[in-house]
Parts: C-alpha cells; sequence; structure tokens
C-alpha cells in the first residue's frame, strides 16, 4: 500500500514551491535598476526615511504613505494640486521637481481645508525644492497658529507640523481634510509626497525600498543556495562511491574528498574575493558565479564523501556482495544494484541537512560581502553596517531573518519525514 505525503512534507513542498515560484517572478516584478543603484543615494532620495511598512496602518497608526499627485488643473503656468489629508503624523517631507535647466521665479502657495492660504516660495529656482528646507516660513506659519514652534523641531522633529495641525482651544491636533498645492510656473510641475510609511517592507537610513532588495535578493539567494547543495551532494555521493572501491580511481577520489574534509572553508571563500572579484560600478561584488558555486560545493562535499565511502565499504563486505561477485557479477553491475539503492537514499538526506547550512553560509558570507551578486547576506550587510545609528529599526531584519528561518525549516521538515519513513521501516 502506496504510503500518503505526511503532513510535514506536504507543508515543506509547498514552502520551497513558493520561494522558488518568487525567485522565479523576481525580474518581473522587480526593477534592476534599483539594484544597480543600490548604493547610489541620489536615486533613493525621494523615499522617506526609516518608513517601516505601510501595512503597520492596519494595527492603528494613521502615519501618510508616499505618494505622487497628480495635478487636479492646469491652465498655462498654472499647476494645482490636492492632498487629502486625514492621518494622525505629518509626511516627511513634500518634494517637488520641475522639468528645466533655468532659473524662474516660482511661487508656491498652500491652501488649508479651512481656507487659510500660506505662500512657502516666492523667488527663482531651477529644479527641485523642499517643503521643509523652508524652516523660517514654517516657523512664522506655526506661530501664526499658535504653535510653539522652533527651529530645532523643524530640522530635527516633525517639520510639517505647522502646515498639517492646528491649535484647537490649546490642544495641537491634526487639520484634516483637503489641501490645495498651487504652483505657478512655465515648467511643469512633479508633487511627491514622502510619508511616513513606505511599500510592502518600508526604507532603511539610505531610504532603500526594502521590497526591492528582498525580491531580488531571493533570487540569487535561491539560486547560489540551491545549486550549491545539489553539487555538493553529487559531488560528495561521486568521491565517496568511487573513493570505496579498489584501483587507482579509489585512491585518488578518496585523496580529493580528504582534501576537501579538512581545507577551512570561510577563510578560502573569503580569500576568492580579492583573487576573483572585483565590486563593480554599482557596488555590488562581481564574481564569476560558477566559480563560486563550483569551490563551496567542493568545500562542502568533503564529510558527505567520507560518510559515503564508509557506507560503500561496508556494503561491499557484506555476504549477498561476496555472493554477487562469486556469481559472475562485475563492478558496474554490483554498484549499479546494490550500491546505489543505498547510497542515493542517503544522499537526499544528506542534502536535506546541507541546505539549512548552505543557507546560512551564503547569507554569512554575503554580510561579508563575499558573495557575487546581491543575496539576502548583502541586503542585511547594507542595512545594518550602512546604519550610523545603535537601534536597528525591525522591519529592517526581521522579514529576511524570518524568511531565511522558514526555508531552511522546510528542509528540516523533509529531513524529519524521511528520518520517521526510515524508522517505520526498520520497525
Amino acid at each position: 500500500m502506496k504510503r500518503k505525503p505526511s503532513p510535514k512534507l506536504t507543508i515543506s513542498l509547498a514552502i520551497i514551491g513558493l520561494y522558488l515560484l518568487g525567485a522565479l517572478l523576481a525580474p518581473h516584478f522587480v526593477d534592476k535598476e534599483g539594484i544597480d543603484n543600490w548604493y547610489n543615494g541620489n536615486y533613493w532620495i525621494r523615499n522617506p526615511r526609516l518608513a517601516p511598512p505601510e501595512w503597520v496602518n492596519l494595527f492603528g497608526s494613521k502615519k501618510p504613505p508616499s505618494r505622487i499627485l497628480k495635478p487636479t488643473k492646469e491652465e498655462g503656468r498654472l499647476h494645482v494640486f490636492e492632498y487629502d489629508f486625514h492621518y494622525s503624523r505629518t509626511p516627511q517631507d513634500i518634494k517637488i521637481i520641475f522639468n528645466k535647466t533655468k532659473f524662474e521665479r516660482i511661487s508656491i502657495t498652500l491652501t488649508t481645508p479651512g481656507g487659510e492660504s500660506y505662500v512657502l516660495y516666492n523667488s527663482p529656482i531651477i529644479e527641485e525644492l523642499s517643503f521643509r528646507a523652508s524652516v523660517k516660513k514654517l516657523i512664522e506659519i506655526g506661530r501664526d497658529k499658535g504653535m510653539d514652534v522652533t527651529e530645532t523641531d523643524v530640522l530635527f522633529g516633525d517639520a510639517l507640523k505647522p502646515l498639517f495641525f492646528k491649535n484647537e482651544s490649546g490642544r495641537i491636533v491634526p487639520d484634516e481634510g483637503k489641501y490645495r498645492i498651487t504652483i505657478v510656473s512655465s515648467a511643469k510641475p512633479q508633487v511627491f509626497v514622502v510619508g511616513k510609511v513606505y511599500g510592502l517592507m518600508g526604507t532603511d537610513v539610505k531610504r532603500r525600498d526594502l521590497w526591492v532588495g528582498f525580491l531580488w535578493g531571493l533570487r540569487e539567494t535561491m539560486i547560489l543556495v540551491i545549486l550549491t547543495s545539489l553539487l555538493a551532494t553529487f559531488l560528495g555521493t561521486l568521491l565517496g562511491v568511487s573513493g570505496g572501491l579498489s584501483g587507482a580511481a579509489g585512491v585518488f577520489s578518496d585523496a580529493v574528498s580528504k582534501i576537501s574534509a579538512i581545507t577551512p572553508l570561510l577563510p578560502v571563500m573569503i580569500a576568492l574575493v580579492p583573487v576573483e572579484g572585483k565590486v563593480g560600478p554599482n557596488g555590488i561584488l562581481q564574481m564569476p558565479m560558477g566559480l563560486f558555486i563550483l569551490i563551496l560545493g567542493f568545500l562542502l562535499s568533503g564529510k558527505i564523501s567520507r560518510n559515503v565511502k564508509v557506507m560503500v565499504e561496508t556494503e561491499i563486505k557484506k555476504e549477498y556482495i561476496e555472493s554477487s561477485v562469486s556469481l559472475g557479477g562485475d563492478r558496474l553491475w554490483i554498484l549499479r544494484n546494490h550500491i546505489l539503492k543505498v547510497v542515493i537514499p542517503y544522499g537526499i538526506y544528506q542534502l536535506t541537512l546541507l541546505v539549512p547550512r548552505v543557507v546560512a553560509l551564503i547569507s554569512l558570507l554575503g554580510f561579508f560581502r563575499a558573495t557575487p551578486g546581491f543575496n539576502w547576506g548583502t541586503l542585511m550587510a547594507s542595512v545594518v553596517i550602512e546604519n550610523p545609528r545603535v537601534t536597528i529599526y525591525w522591519w529592517e531584519v526581521l522579514p529576511i531573518t524570518l524568511a531565511l528561518g522558514i526555508f531552511a525549516l522546510a528542509f528540516v521538515l523533509i529531513n524529519r519525514d524521511m528520518e520517521d519513513r526510515m524508522s517505520s521501516k526498520n520497525i
């Protein structure tokens, strides 16, 4: 009677399938331009800094998301935009970009839901401006509303609070409603609201969209982990089988597997960076991925090959093998009909043990930027190492840590399922 897949096996295969599907679809959901500019601060300048994911608003927060405003009216030099503000916090900033190359006097007026109008800019501007950069005007507006606003509040606190809050009987509360931004300019402006929440995974201290790094890093992490684990298992099984047989091939394979087993892995992989790697113009390590996988796979194959060799030597000494030899069975026939039936299940078992280890190694090497391309280790390194603050925010590390742990758990569950099946066969 054929045994049905256990819940452990079903869950683990579903997890692996989802990760592989995500890796396959990543290029369709993420623009590689974001990865090419991962270390280019100017590329991300319009994103909020250290913003949590937008879905935190589902748990009671009322923080404004980032968005691009569309004009509600355009007549000649007149451009009107509306912003519906209904949040408990102000945006980090509002940026206005002009598509022009020469100075021109530009007027920008903000009208509140109550009808008060404030001229924020009336001066020559060439390309871009920021609401929070108008420090004196923000202080003036705040005091006009009866708010105690200092230069420190504007520079290091909620800079736009004087615009979006009001004094209501001594209480400073959000002034919710539709705000109108009126721009007088011959150049067509773009208005960016830099919010306090952003996207599916938030941003880091360099304003980078962590979802871009996460999804693209998933793709390259899966490539490295799966190919390295398969290669290490294949080489370990091959060297172990041939090393357990007599003859020159056995001696050579045994010597190679010993070298693999005793070579220190981390120093060799880190030393590979200055030998074969170079940093590209985008700041990402460029190294032949095939070479990286080949060397790491070889170094990880040593322990597997030593164990397989012992299994082969043990099997060869068993009576049924000796009987097969006496009846004329050659080495290839014995290998195919007896040895591989024992070795292949063991190889699969070792693969399920090896994948979690490779996940940890790739992440560790990526943290030291000793892996080719851009993977989850690279992402964690850029988030943690480049943060000048001591504080690391939960959305910067928790999703990656959970994703790595769940993927490793899937193979642990497969491993446990195999052990259960082996135990039931032996009873």
